[in-house]
């Protein structure tokens, strides 16, 4: 019997014994997939291939290997007389919600005031963190209080070679 097609995706031909029919079907998950992977490099674009987390902390895997990761660290009372300003203690390094491949990555902060009226800042402790851990951070204010600050951290780096 000759091969016989369709319009779609269904294969039909002769099956190794005779007078069968073998019938070979591709997934549409497949096909979808491979229109995708056309468009991205057609466009440039880079497919996400893992994610995870919520506001407060997680992160996203790009298939080139870039991964960015979030989380959040809560201080204490900013009360520690530092010179003209008050430091909170050091709030130690924190798991990344994924680890990183390779280097330490790139991280990128903010401050948020979580109650009260003094300004903050804050500062990196030594070190750049690791691929596993936030580097260590405190709060900074220019008058005492016994108020907290919450401090969000991206970081930018690899999850594969």
């Amino acid at each position: 019997m000759p091969e016989l097609t369709n319009e779609g995706s269904v294969r039909f031909s002769n099956a190794a014994t005779p007078g069968g029919v073998r019938l070979d079907v591709d997934p549409l998950a497949s096909l979808i997939l491979a229109a995708i992977d056309a468009a991205e490099v057609k466009e440039g674009g880079v497919r996400v291939v893992a994610s995870a987390g919520t506001a407060p902390e997680g992160y996203v895997r790009w298939a080139d290997g870039t991964q960015i990761a979030w989380t959040t660290v809560q201080t204490g009372a900013i009360n520690n007389a530092h010179g003209n300003v008050y430091i909170s203690a050091v709030v130690t390094a924190r798991p990344w919600p994924a680890s990183f491949f390779g280097n330490a990555p790139k991280v990128v902060s903010q401050t948020i005031s979580d109650s009260g009226n003094a300004p903050r800042w804050h500062g990196h402790g030594t070190g750049l963190g690791s691929t596993s851990t936030t580097p260590p951070v405190w709060a900074i204010a220019g008058v005492s209080t016994t108020n907290t600050a919450t401090i969000r951290m991206v970081g930018i780096g690899r999850w594969k070679e």
